[in-house]
């Protein structure tokens, strides 16, 4: 791979890290990224685009390198590859605060409208018929995950259907993360790959499902970034809507049909159902003293 980077991109690693066929290295004044590539050529572009709008207004984002022959993909042995640039010491675990300063409000949707992901009702319609999909050709191969699945997916029926109910055009978007959870870095957070339009609550409503699934109380903390960010009624909404997308059963479930972890991960997930049964009502009913909210009548009866 030095030959390959060397060849396309003018750079001669001394020394080149391998994680997950992911490869990095450094110089003396940046680290560098050369990393598989999950998007087509489209999407790459529109994010590319992005980044550089971003760093003309002096917003610190993370450098998509062209290559040789001014490509933003490099294809290894058939398999794309991209090359980014970054400062140094990025290294350190993300907190709220880093998500909230993060939040770039002046972007230009109209130039920007293919990395638009409002549309949750879509996305996870989409996702979860190819997930029971999936699970139907499963068989007996993965009992955990065929006996939690309904449920799951039963949340995320709850999500759609409030959404179809409260949905509003032409609301405000900013910067947003494909994925952000409680464990990502810097990195993560500046990586213009990981860069969507969507609502401000995304992020933070991500981050707070994995701080739970970890263990941590987060209804004060809840509490406290309503109170201190000027939520709209519509965007307290949207972060109740949100939760309700089981992310962190999601991307476990992918992660062992991908044979990355093992099924009995799931254990823990499943485990802490009751408790965020308990969290969506607690928030139900607090959100319900600044705006209405949609009826849903087994979380009042829990």
């Amino acid at each position: 791979m030095k030959n390959v980077i060397a060849y396309y991109y003018q750079f001669m690693p001394e020394t080149l890290y391998n994680k997950n066929k992911n490869y990095f290295f450094q110089d003396s004044r940046f680290q560098y990224a050369f990393l598989k590539c999950n998007y087509n050529e489209d999407q790459v572009q529109k994010k590319y685009e992005l980044s550089q709008y971003l760093t003309s207004h002096r917003f610190y984002n993370h450098d998509i390198l062209k290559n040789k022959d001014q490509r933003l993909i490099t294809f290894v042995q058939n398999e794309p590859y991209i090359l980014i640039k970054y400062q140094k010491g990025l290294d350190t675990s993300l907190s709220l605060k880093d998500i909230l300063f993060f939040s770039y409000p002046n972007v230009p949707l109209n130039q920007f409208n293919g990395l638009k992901r409002d549309y949750w009702d879509k996305l996870w319609s989409d996702k979860i018929d190819y997930f029971e999909y999936q699970v139907n050709q499963l068989g007996k191969k993965y009992p955990l995950i065929t006996e939690s699945f309904s449920y799951f997916v039963g949340l995320v029926e709850n999500g759609i259907s409030m959404y179809h109910d409260c949905y509003i055009k032409n609301q405000n978007l900013v910067i947003s993360h494909s994925r952000i959870k409680s464990d990502s870095t810097l990195y993560d957070l500046y990586n213009p790959l990981n860069f969507i339009l969507d609502y401000k609550v995304r992020d933070v409503a991500e981050f707070f499902k994995n701080e739970f699934i970890k263990g941590k109380e987060v209804f004060k903390d809840i509490v406290i970034y309503v109170s201190q960010n000027n939520l709209s009624q519509y965007e307290m909404i949207m972060f109740f809507i949100r939760m309700f997308y089981p992310s962190f059963y999601f991307d476990l479930y992918e992660e062992i049909l991908a044979n990355q972890k093992r099924e009995e991960e799931l254990l823990p997930v499943i485990e802490k159902i009751p408790d965020y049964e308990q969290l969506l009502k607690k928030l139900y009913f607090y959100f319900r003293q600044f705006t209405k909210m949609p009826d849903i009548v087994w979380i009042t009866e829990l």
